[in-house]
């Protein structure tokens, strides 16, 4: 998508508005200044709750209701809703701005252009069979149900599927109140409020294109010639539909696409149509990167154990610091410096997935996990854990063997590990129901255990499970 400069008014026009809901004051600049997706859908959510008599935001000077605007050059700005009255923030000039743009709006319906596009669409609709013949019309009022006496004009109306469709073609306009209140009128009284345009601006397009696509999960629909042409061949509504496509890489693609009824998605309780769920691709574009940032982080922590004794001494606290800093970052918070819990939970983990000791000074996996036993034993579910899922408990069950044959000769008594880890589960276990048990974990390793070893496998699991 095409990046635009940002430009805002800043004087002598409102700069701190009060938020209604929390009642906090922000300066303009914060949403002056936002992107363009997120302009538009902030444009659109002001009008519809001014419209709801639930102002987002207010001046912060006198109360009254604000909205975001655009000036003709283009410059962000907030503007009192219903005149500046004594505000020391004069951003109206007296005109009757409803007024002015009802006039335009109606000016703009009865050029060539809009006659042409209304035109192109009815024969569209009209090669549709599945277009109900009797309710294709042209500005045909039609009439609220909420209430009766509200009213609307569609330049054309059509019911397919069982869904009655206000068509409003869109020429090169700026009044977003209109638009809103249009929005306001089809979603209370059960139809779609679908909107073509005469063509797709995708280098600086104006605010009003803006307002439309984002607010319709960046689609936008087109009728010309070409897809007139194709309804009447194959006897379905065809358009030309323009969305953005994100990637896991770099900025969001413009994409051009001829589409048929059919393949369009209808949200009718938030007054959408769309052919590409852009905002579903954006979630599943977040997921993605968030998780490769956990994968890299992942390797990063792990890497840093790993080498830790051949890190210089000089070195390793500003290493770690920089490590612990990337883990708060993603919302993983340990401890501010490398204490030896720290150091014992990396090294023990590390040493059960690899199978033999890492970090630390012995020549068994057994020894590592004795240790762990009489110097950390709330670390032991940790070390566990991650045995089980590596597979190494094997090697840490067959070298206890081994040494508790030989105790056993010597007379000497022998707590077998295969019993340490039944007693460890049940401790679990009941931990899990909120129960003391005689082997407490040490929680606040949690969120960067589930870092570093995801996985869906209960913590402690025997063998054989």
């Amino acid at each position: 998508m095409q990046t635009e400069e940002i430009d805002s008014v800043t004087a002598p026009l409102i700069d701190a508005v009060i938020l209604c809901e929390t009642g906090e004051t922000k300066p303009a600049s914060d949403f002056l200044l936002l992107d363009r997706r997120a302009w538009a859908e902030m444009r659109s959510a002001y009008e519809d709750a001014i419209l709801a008599e639930h102002p987002i935001a207010r001046c912060a000077a006198c109360h009254r209701p604000v909205k975001p605007r655009m000036s003709p050059r283009r410059r962000r700005f907030f503007r009192h809703y219903q005149g500046d009255g004594d505000c020391p923030y004069q951003t109206c000039d007296g005109r009757n701005q409803r007024l002015i743009d009802a006039m335009r709006y109606n000016g703009l319906k009865e050029g060539a252009d809009h006659q042409r596009l209304k035109k192109l669409l009815k024969e569209s609709l009209q090669a549709d069979p599945e277009v109900a013949p009797d309710s294709l019309a042209v500005e045909q009022r039609w009439w609220g149900v909420v209430d009766e006496s509200k009213w609307r004009t569609p330049d054309v109306t059509a019911v397919r599927d069982g869904i009655r469709i206000a068509f409003e073609v869109q020429l090169s306009t700026t009044f977003l109140n209109v638009m809103r209140e249009r929005h306001q009128f089809y979603r209370e009284n059960g139809g779609l409020l679908f909107w073509i345009f005469r063509e797709a601006q995708q280098v600086d397009p104006r605010q009003m294109q803006d307002d439309v696509f984002f607010t319709n999960n960046s689609n936008l629909f087109v009728v010309d010639d070409e897809t007139r042409e194709l309804s009447q061949k194959h006897c379905c509504l065809t358009l030309r539909c323009f969305y953005l496509e994100p990637q896991l890489d770099g900025p969001e693609l413009w994409r051009e696409r001829l589409i048929t009824f059919p393949e369009l998605t209808i949200d009718l309780p938030r007054q959408r149509v769309f052919y590409f769920d852009n905002e579903a691709a954006r979630a599943a574009v977040v997921a993605m990167q968030e998780a490769r940032a956990r994968e890299l982080l992942r390797e990063q922590f792990i890497d840093f154990w790993l080498t830790y004794d051949a890190i210089p001494d000089e070195a390793r606290h500003d290493a770690c610091q920089r490590l612990i800093n990337k883990l708060a970052d993603a919302g993983i918070i340990v401890q501010s410096e490398p204490t030896r819990d720290l150091l014992r939970f990396a090294w023990l983990c590390l040493s059960a997935q690899a199978g033999h000791p890492v970090g630390f000074g012995h020549k068994t996996l057994l020894e590592v996990a004795n240790y762990a036993m009489d110097n950390c034993p709330e670390l032991v579910h940790y070390f566990l854990t991650v045995a089980n899922r590596a597979g190494t408990i094997s090697v840490l069950l067959a070298q206890d063997d081994a040494a508790g044959t030989k105790r056993r000769r010597q007379g000497k008594p022998h707590d077998p590990w295969r019993e340490r880890i039944s007693r460890f589960r049940a401790s679990y276990q009941l931990a899990r129901r909120r129960e003391s048990g005689p082997y407490p974990i040490d929680q606040s390793f949690g969120i960067l255990f589930n870092l570093l070893f995801p996985s869906d496998i209960a913590l402690v699991a025997s063998q054989d499970e």
